[in-house]
């Protein structure tokens, strides 16, 4: 994508986001459709609109998404959501895991292996 494109993708994904945090649907398809019309090889406009559908037109649009970029993991995660919605109702969806970073995590102190001196050396199967 030549850079002019990636100021007007982003522009767009950006006003479609804006727009839906400010509840207007109707210009949040509008974005998602001038997506799908400039930009048929991003999977974007479909996750916009299946943002902003129901759960039975979502997936539909999720499909079309995957159709674009199969390993997408936004595309994955959404599916998940929607047919977790499909299976427990809409107030009993389980919570997606959240993946652990770095910054979760605590280290682990490991003793010094010069304190275990030739016992490691004989466990070990060469």
């Amino acid at each position: 994508m030549e850079e002019k494109n990636i100021g007007r993708f982003l522009g767009l994904v950006n006003s479609a986001r804006k727009s839906l945090s400010a509840g207007d649907l109707a210009v949040v398809r509008d974005f998602a459709e001038l997506l799908l019309n400039e930009f048929p090889e991003s999977e974007e406009g479909w996750l916009v609109l299946a943002s902003i559908s129901d759960p039975e037109n979502a997936l539909a649009y999720l499909e079309k998404a995957l159709r674009v970029n199969p390993d997408s993991q936004a595309t994955h995660q959404a599916i998940r959501l929607i047919t977790g919605q499909f299976l427990y109702g809409d107030q009993n969806v389980p919570e997606i895991p959240k993946i652990l970073t770095l910054e979760d995590t605590q280290p682990i102190k490991v003793d010094d292996i010069n304190a275990h001196g030739d016992d490691l050396t004989e466990k070990l199967d060469y």
